[in-house]
């Protein structure tokens, strides 16, 4: 496996398609996030998508910690 470092973490090319591939992982479950044409907009999804889940995953929390 290729090391991954922060410019191509979430990313990956697909291999038949040629096009970049975002995805996030939650629970050991892969969610993808589209393909793209560039691994640029690959990674910026990336970064949308795990924002979200961060954010998701603390609202979830304070949310908890009220009841």
């Amino acid at each position: 496996r290729l090391a991954t470092d922060d410019t191509t973490r979430g990313t990956r090319l697909h291999k038949k398609t040629g096009r970049w591939q975002a995805r996030i992982w939650k629970d050991n479950k892969e969610i993808s996030l589209g393909y793209f044409d560039t691994q640029e907009e690959a990674r910026a999804a990336y970064i949308a998508g795990y924002a979200t889940l961060v954010v998701n995953e603390l609202e979830n929390q304070n949310a908890t910690e009220k009841l």
